[in-house]
């Protein structure tokens, strides 16, 4: 099987730190809650977001579809797809909805699966 390096480096780019304004990221928000038992639950939601705000190439804040806006702060994870035919695929597959995902490897692997379709 061949390798293709146009695939390679677009999943390179969805784990990279760097961002610019402009770009459309997926964003991991992490948070936790105690039960009635003092069990600590962790849960993870996952949704498709543009960058408003960096600094030194890190995102600060973010517009998600709906219009609503957020600040990156330690419960949020910050994966980046900067290739720009991977930036053309998540307009061109999400709109101006840019839906939500049940998880990221879901979000990744159907912008990879559209950039592969466009390719």
């Amino acid at each position: 099987m061949e390798i293709d390096m146009n695939t390679v480096a677009i999943k390179a780019a969805l784990t990279y730190p760097k961002t610019k304004k402009g770009d459309v990221v997926v964003i991991e928000l992490t948070s936790s809650y105690t039960t009635a038992k003092l069990k600590t639950v962790k849960t993870s939601s996952y949704f498709l977001a543009k960058v408003t705000k960096t600094r030194n190439g890190l995102a600060v804040d973010y517009t998600k579809a709906d219009g609503a806006k957020g600040i990156v702060d330690t419960r949020h994870r910050v994966m980046v797809i900067s290739q720009a035919e991977t930036q053309a695929a998540a307009r061109d597959m999400f709109g101006a909805s840019l839906a939500d995902f049940d998880n990221v490897d879901q979000a990744k692997e159907a912008i990879l699966q559209r950039v592969k379709d466009l390719s």
